[in-house]
């Protein structure tokens, strides 16, 4: 699990990026590592090995964290985890049981640029999230330590929710170049700063 600089999403030339007011967002790229579990059969053998090593048994659409916070662990679909956080954590998680894993589970390197994760930030970030996604964030459908995997556009993401002013879309890197310039789109109104890799 390592990382290079080049971001994966374009620079912002849009008026949006500049008209920074008391309301404006930030969207980050994050350099983030992250593997999928996904378990064999039921996934019941996978979530005995997480509650007995990790202590953790997530519950569908929800994330906890381990190895001290550096380590996210989200109930991503049934028999399924995304595994997302600091790369040499992830490394000693998987590389200390990867027998044992391999038994109960498919392990997918994901990190490398295949996911990436954008990270949206400020007081309207879930009003513009509800421009795209059928979710009820006023509501609290997603609220803090959920997860939902839902598309935007018909792209694929998963969005997971920190505070009600802090959300992660995680989505793949082919893919985040349009999701980028779509979530700058929809923070005109409010003005947003992009913080790429590598600047």
């Amino acid at each position: 699990t390592h990382f290079g600089p080049a971001s994966a999403i374009p620079q912002v030339t849009s008026p949006a990026a500049i008209k920074l007011g008391a309301q404006g967002l930030v969207l980050t790229e994050m350099a983030v590592a992250s593997i999928q579990l996904s378990g064999f059969g039921s996934g019941s053998a996978l979530a005995a090995w997480m509650a007995s090593a990790l202590k953790v048994a997530p519950q569908p659409n929800t994330f906890v964290s381990v190895a001290e916070g550096r380590v996210d662990i989200a109930a991503i679909a049934p028999a399924t985890w995304l595994m997302s956080g600091v790369a040499a954590d992830l490394d000693s998680i998987v590389a200390s049981a990867r027998v044992e894993l391999e038994e109960v589970a498919a392990i997918t390197e994901l990190s490398d640029g295949r996911n990436v994760f954008l990270q949206l930030e400020g007081e309207p970030a879930a009003t513009v999230l509800s421009k795209y996604i059928d979710i009820d964030f006023e509501g609290g459908a997603l609220a803090p330590g959920r997860c939902a995997s839902t598309g935007i556009h018909d792209t694929a993401v998963l969005v997971i929710c920190r505070r009600p002013d802090l959300f992660q879309i995680v989505v793949h890197r082919s893919l985040a170049p349009s999701l980028a310039e779509t979530l700058v789109d929809g923070a005109a109104e409010f003005g947003v700063n992009v913080e790429r890799l590598g600047e």
